[in-house]
């Protein structure tokens, strides 16, 4: 019988390997979370936040409009105020994004499916369609899931021991996680790319 550690050690290595991707299907919506996902706090910033270094090629994707040749809408879904929109425009991105839906737009914010709906429906694409990325397994990941979204989870403190809550809220993952945005970015072009029907 293994030791417990053993076990641990088992858990934490399968948390940090993507689950296996589901069948491959057109998205045509790519949503973000803010904070902890695209953002990071930075005491020294101007409004005390500033960009990823592992979020510059997804940026550039959205700024592009296309992963591939596939073209894409995108939006921010955060659950901070309308004060995002100065933070955006500040740190000079706020033109990646088609759409900026906040917890100021709606009722409820996430985990609830209302965010992820008007998101999806500011964009002009359905939830099935659309895919969510972000750093907060229940709020983002589960959350997404649940309103009919894909989901994809940056587990950014993947060195950190999961409570016995945690480790059942993965299991009901249907989506991938990656421990970054890099890692993330590879998987969408991949994903993306086996969505394109190929020329001959």
């Amino acid at each position: 019988m293994p030791e417990p550690s053993d076990s641990l050690a088992t858990s934490e290595r399968r948390l940090q390997t993507p689950a296996p991707p589901t069948p491959p299907r057109a998205i045509r919506g790519l949503l973000f979370d803010a904070s902890g996902t695209l953002l990071r706090a930075c005491p020294g910033a101007v409004l005390g936040v500033d960009i990823f270094p592992d979020a510059v090629r997804l940026l550039g994707v959205c700024r592009r409009r296309l992963l591939g040749d596939v073209p894409l809408r995108t939006a921010l879904v955060t659950n901070w105020g309308h004060r995002v929109n100065r933070m955006l425009e500040n740190l000079g991105i706020a033109d990646c994004f088609d759409a900026v839906v906040c917890a100021d737009d709606v009722h409820d914010a996430k985990p609830h499916a209302e965010i992820f709906h008007l998101a999806c429906r500011l964009l002009g694409v359905p939830p099935r369609d659309c895919l969510h990325v972000g750093d907060s397994l229940f709020d983002d990941a589960l959350g997404a899931q649940a309103a009919g979204l894909e989901a994809l989870w940056i587990h950014r403190k993947a060195d950190a021991i999961l409570t016995l809550t945690e480790r059942m809220m993965v299991s009901r993952l249907k989506g991938p996680h990656f421990v970054n945005l890099e890692d993330a970015h590879a998987y969408l072009a991949c994903h993306f790319a086996a969505t394109t029907p190929k020329s001959h």
